[in-house]
């Protein structure tokens, strides 16, 4: 990628897509990269209503433990008529680790 001249990289993750060993392969994918001589930044979505505290926990520990050039944690905001949206009005879950 440094090669082809891409210096930058930003990835983001979010709790819909933890489970099925996503949580690895994203953390492997970022040091493959960073091993090649890209910045990679991380964006991750805090504050989600249907995300428990293991979750939070989890993404906060991968957050720390990878070698992130930048780390930028957003806060949640519906967006009115979006599942998102529906979701957090009701308490329901859209995936990820249970607590």
């Amino acid at each position: 990628m440094r090669v082809a001249g891409c210096r930058y990289l930003s990835v983001g993750y979010d709790s819909a897509m933890a489970g099925g060993g996503v949580w690895d392969r994203f953390g492997e994918t970022v040091r493959r990269v960073v091993s090649a001589g890209v910045a990679v930044g991380g964006y991750f979505l805090t504050g989600v209503p249907w995300e428990g505290e293991a979750e939070r926990k989890l993404k906060l520990r991968l957050a720390a433990s990878l070698p992130f050039s930048w780390t930028t944690f957003q806060p949640y905001s519906a967006i009115p008529g979006s599942s998102g949206s529906e979701a957090a009005s009701t308490g329901a879950r859209l995936g990820g680790v249970e607590d």
